[in-house]
């Protein structure tokens, strides 16, 4: 147990702000003494984790928290991050106390239709603290609408009623129902749309879809027709085998040609060829040496090619003897007459074959200019029975233009149709997975035994700290002494509800209750953070010798749980003055004076920024 002890105005309730803001609540900035203090630091320890953390005192709710844990150290927002995938320090704190991370309907009565708020940190610390402003008024804020849904919510998650797998479903049913509703406007637009138009019979849209691809289908063979019957005229076929004979007359020249071009290069290579060997052979005779290495590339009798691998080792490749190594000079002048003459020879061949080449090009040439005619010929003949069917051809072409367009216009008919009826089945089925979700829907949202067994438990543990509290009862009271409403959540002392106390009551009331919440955690190993702030734990209660003895009792109970609990539950009590048997127990940890505030009044007026630990 720690205890602030200190008179009114010293900082004891801006204290235990910041020890909410630490653990993740909003900086409201109503704190005029923290106008100059930028930063909050602090350590605390969650399990066996020990945890440093530095806040900036900002309003903004994504200002950046430095957090630092083991080898863990991050920087995230305060409780809103402007990216999707990135953790908040709400997030991250309420990961480290185990709890789930949920989304909740902001209209509970229509839960598929409304926006989602998440339960933060703060909703689930709200059973750890009872604050100064509701600590006599209602059951941990209770009396606003939307605060006391979240605190509901809160108690069924720590007591098992509230099964995680509820914020799915109803997340699951949201997604659901949006589609449905989309897919089911779009559906009846499409279908007003359609009403009194082509696309609203679907069979007639088909029927005239096949009819226009029949007429397309016999439009295409009429036109390919077309080409064969002006080919089926008798001047068309003579004229064309006319051609035909004259293109193949063509082919025959131009193989002639090449065949001559070939035969007149051969020549000039074989007379270029005897040439150097009847000089080689006038050397020879000239030196009076024997000259028996003629190298010939082509025969000098007919001009063709030559292998010199043809005959044996030691022969001659072009006669198959074996030369002669006597040579007489006699013997080179007769070959040198030989090949002189085989040379005229070869000049006389290839003179031959280039006026052969000549000729050909002229009978080309006239070959060529009879081609045109007679191509000129058939093209007439075809363009003049392409006349005679123009005005078919036309028609044709239109009509075939007019069932291309009708077919594509069609098909886009029925691919609307097929969309709009995708759509119906997708519906179906969503319509069925509405059913089976809220069906499940409503087999977890039934309250368990154990969750009824849990808070009979705590029932049992108000009533315990209610009778050690002494609150009174009176004789038009009526049952029960003390009790869980099972709608709310909320104590109810004497048959009543807390706003139908007085104030004192009340503040006795949310005592009991808290005490009874947190006990009941130890003994059952709930998920409620084992941590109790209170703030105004006098207000409301007179010093009359009554109110001083409730006073005594609350604090005789605070300190039971201190020697009982010391190691498992941290309570933090801010007060104004303490009774004696408390200030033996050594709990008080911070004392402010009007001298020794928590924000000091030289520090209030420096410009200096600081930071508060």
């Amino acid at each position: 147990m720690n205890v602030v002890l200190g008179d009114t105005t010293t900082g004891k309730t801006s204290l235990m702000r910041l020890l909410r803001v630490m653990l993740g609540s909003d900086f409201d900035g109503i704190i005029p003494e923290l106008r100059r203090v930028s930063d909050l630091s602090g350590r605390f320890l969650i399990g066996d984790e020990q945890i440093s953390v530095v806040r900036r005192l900002t309003q903004t709710d994504n200002a950046p928290v430095d957090v630092a844990c083991g080898e863990f150290a991050a920087r995230l927002p305060a409780m809103r991050s402007d990216q999707p995938d990135r953790q908040t320090y709400g997030d991250w704190l309420i990961d480290r106390f185990g709890l789930p991370r949920l989304r909740i309907p902001t209209a509970p009565s229509r839960p598929a239709e409304a926006a989602t708020t998440p339960v933060s940190i703060a909703d689930y610390l709200r059973y750890c603290r009872l604050t100064q402003k509701q600590i006599d008024i209602d059951v941990l804020g209770s009396t606003n609408f939307f605060t006391d849904y979240k605190r509901r919510v809160a108690f069924r998650i720590y007591f098992g009623s509230y099964d995680v797998r509820v914020a799915d479903l109803q997340e699951r049913l949201r997604g659901v129902e949006g589609e449905l509703r989309s897919l089911r406007s779009g559906n009846s637009a499409f279908d007003e749309f359609l009403e009194g138009t082509e696309l609203a019979n679907r069979a007639k849209i088909e029927a005239n879809l096949d009819r226009a691809r029949t007429e397309l289908a016999e439009i295409s063979n009429r036109r390919s027709e077309l080409p064969a019957e002006a080919q089926q005229t008798p001047a068309v076929v003579e004229a064309t085998r006319t051609l035909r004979q004259i293109d193949h007359g063509l082919a025959d020249l131009q193989g002639r040609r090449e065949g001559e071009l070939v035969g007149e290069a051969q020549m000039a290579e074989l007379a270029k060829q005897l040439r150097a060997q009847s000089v080689r052979l006038t050397k020879a005779v000239v030196a009076g040496s024997h000259l028996v290495d003629f190298d010939f590339r082509l025969c000098p009798r007919c001009g063709q090619d030559v292998d010199t691998e043809r005959a044996e080792e030691g022969h001659c490749y072009l006669c198959h003897q074996v030369p002669s190594e006597e040579t007489t000079r006699e013997d080179l002048l007769v070959e040198q007459v030989r090949i002189e003459a085989q040379i005229d020879e070869a000049d006389e061949l290839r003179e031959q074959h280039a006026k052969a080449v000549t000729e050909i090009d002229h009978q080309i040439a006239e070959i060529q200019t009879q081609r045109v005619a007679a191509a000129s010929q058939l093209d007439q003949l075809t363009e003049g029975f392409v006349s005679d069917r123009a005005e078919e051809i036309a028609q044709l072409a239109a009509t075939q233009s007019r069932a291309e367009a009708a077919i594509d216009r069609y098909e886009e008919y029925l691919g609307l149709l097929k969309k709009a009826d995708t759509a119906r089945v997708q519906a179906e089925q969503l319509q069925g997975d509405r059913s089976r979700i809220e069906e499940e829907l409503r087999r977890a949202e039934r309250t368990d035994h154990e969750a009824q067994g849990r808070i009979e438990h705590l029932e049992g543990r108000l009533s315990d700290f209610v009778e050690a509290l002494q609150l009174p009862q009176f004789e038009d009271d009526s049952e029960p002494r003390a009790a869980i409403n099972r709608g709310s959540y909320e104590p109810i002392v004497n048959g009543r509800p807390v706003d139908r106390h007085s104030g004192g009551m009340a503040l006795l009331i949310n005592i009991a209750y808290m005490l009874a919440l947190h006990r009941t955690t130890l003994d059952l190993d709930l998920k409620i953070p084992q941590l109790l702030m209170i703030d105004g734990i006098t207000k409301n209660l007179g010093r009359g010798e009554y109110d001083n003895a409730r006073y005594r009792l609350i604090w005789s109970q605070l300190a039971d749980l201190h020697e009982k609990y010391a190691d498992q539950l941290q309570i933090v009590v801010a007060t104004n003055d303490l009774p004696d048997f408390i200030e033996d127990l050594d709990v008080v940890r911070v004392r402010l004076t009007a001298e020794d505030r928590l924000v000091p009044a030289a520090e209030q007026n420096s410009d200096d920024v600081g930071g508060a630990g």
